[in-house]
């Protein structure tokens, strides 16, 4: 599925938020992380698999 930047800055905030929350766990839900970081990495490329 591909995902607009707008999708992807509010999927990292909510990532952020989890994480702030303290209901996120580093080891079982590192791939919720990993995502988000990948996000990052796009944005920061100007990359979006749609129009932003």
């Amino acid at each position: 599925m591909a995902l607009n930047k707008q999708k992807k800055l509010q999927y990292i905030e909510q990532i952020l938020e989890e994480v702030k929350n303290d209901n996120i766990d580093g080891k079982e839900d590192s791939i919720l992380i990993e995502v988000a970081l990948d996000f990052i990495d796009d944005l920061k490329e100007g990359k979006s698999n749609e129009n932003t």
